[in-house]
């Protein structure tokens, strides 16, 4: 009885009282007679209580305790099902007032206060206007290795030379892709030559905390090519790049700088589809969102060759090679300061607009940061234990104007280069 009346005090709960009704009675029908085991014998019934020994009982006695029990479980049946009846009215009653919740409402209802509010306004109020990716900026160190580099990207990736001079400063800047950068949509590969790329450190290959091999920062940047991965990997392997890992549906190569290079295979004139970063576990989150707010991109399901596991596609609104963000072990990337890449290239409508954008972002992003290291300390409160918060990588973004150009470090050492649309095609002519 207390067990029913306890089930049946919630009217969320979706257990069938008649089903329960009937179970405690036939629990009673079966147990009772347990105590009293009739078996024929000469002369009677032989009765044997439980735990006793066996004593002689005349039949009429033994089928008059048989009676009386089956009549005392039949009662008991009735009286249960009529409390169950009753209270499935009054839980209809309150179902009319307040619905039930399904598993699965209630498992949403529990997570409404940790599920954030809708916050569009807020977002498109730190967001700028979109921009879209325009170039991969890498270096070399002497006009030999430029000539090397060169005949890689022009051989194997078939693309042409779009411009040969010294740059802002000074140093020699070839860019190479597929079409005019002044043509919407184009994308270009920066060649710098920097003599400084000779004297400094090469990053480390292994990570001897974990013993394990870093990775370029700059994960690759994927083409596609109308032939067939055989063809690819024959300009590869003539142009003095080097052939890593493959099948049926990608190639993956690298350039004699280093650079990891993605080989497509698709229909159609050749182009560069996306640009893909490497970033470590800890910091990935918050980077994510920073690359969200400072150029307006939005995230897309990535289905193609096989990437790490968690990777986010993120596209510009106004089209250009997409950006995937890859998720790395922490301290697994190459330190960025001795590697070739130099950073990324990104057309905004107005790159002081940027710039104010990510001032806001860099702002909400150590808000974010604040409110859930407070939680993560709750929860160490909560389960007893020191509140010693193990932090792996964390993102500071910064941003910096020079001249007309935003200079933005996203968070984990990646510089990428915002400039005004207009004054970059500009500057072409």
């Amino acid at each position: 009885r207390a067990l029913l009346t306890r089930a049946s005090g919630s009217p969320t709960r979706n257990m069938s009282r008649r089903a329960m009704a009937s179970a405690t009675g036939a629990l009673l029908l079966f147990i009772s007679p347990a105590f009293i085991i009739p078996r024929p014998s000469r002369g009677g019934y032989v009765v044997a209580p439980m735990g006793q020994g066996s004593s002689r009982t005349p039949p009429m006695a033994t089928a008059g305790v048989a009676a009386v029990t089956l009549a005392a479980g039949l009662l008991g049946v009735q009286a249960l099902r009529k409390r169950a009846q009753t209270c499935r009215e009054a839980t209809k009653a309150n179902e009319l007032e307040v619905p039930a919740l399904s598993r699965r409402g209630a498992s949403f209802l529990a997570l409404a206060p940790v599920l954030p509010a809708p916050a569009h306004a807020e977002e498109d109020s730190i967001r700028a206007a979109p921009a879209s990716l325009q170039r991969v900026v890498v270096d070399v160190g002497n006009k030999d290795q430029m000539e090397k580099e060169l005949k890689f990207w022009t051989k194997a990736c078939q693309m042409k030379v779009l411009s040969d001079g010294a740059g802002a400063d000074g140093l020699r800047s070839v860019t190479v892709g597929y079409g005019p950068e002044n043509a919407d949509n184009s994308f270009a590969v920066q060649i710098k030559e920097d003599p400084s790329a000779l004297t400094r450190k090469r990053p480390s290959l292994l990570n001897y905390s974990v013993m394990q091999p870093t990775v370029n920062a700059l994960n690759f940047t994927q083409i596609t090519q109308p032939d067939q991965i055989f063809d690819m990997y024959a300009r590869v392997e003539d142009s003095g790049g080097t052939s890593l890992v493959g099948d049926a549906s990608y190639l993956d190569c690298e350039s004699p700088r280093g650079v990891q290079v993605r080989m497509v295979p698709r229909e159609g004139p050749p182009s560069v589809e996306m640009v893909s970063l490497n970033i470590e576990v800890p910091a990935f989150e918050a980077t994510k969102k920073f690359y969200k707010r400072i150029a307006s991109l939005e995230e897309e399901a990535y289905s193609q060759a096989a990437v790490q596991k968690f990777s986010v596609l993120l596209k510009s609104k106004v089209g250009g090679p997409k950006l995937l963000l890859c998720p790395v072990p922490d301290q697994r990337i190459k330190q960025r300061d001795r590697d070739e890449f130099v950073g990324l290239v990104m057309l905004a409508p107005s790159a002081k607009q940027v710039a104010d954008a990510a001032e806001k972002a860099i702002a909400v992003a150590l808000e974010e940061e604040q409110k859930k290291d407070e939680e993560e300390r709750e929860q160490l409160r909560l389960a007893g234990k020191p509140e010693d918060l193990k932090k792996g990588t964390v993102a500071r973004p910064a941003v910096q104007m020079v001249g007309s150009d935003a200079r933005v470090n996203d968070g984990v050492g990646n510089i990428v280069t915002f400039m005004d649309n207009g004054a970059f095609k500009s500057s072409l002519a």
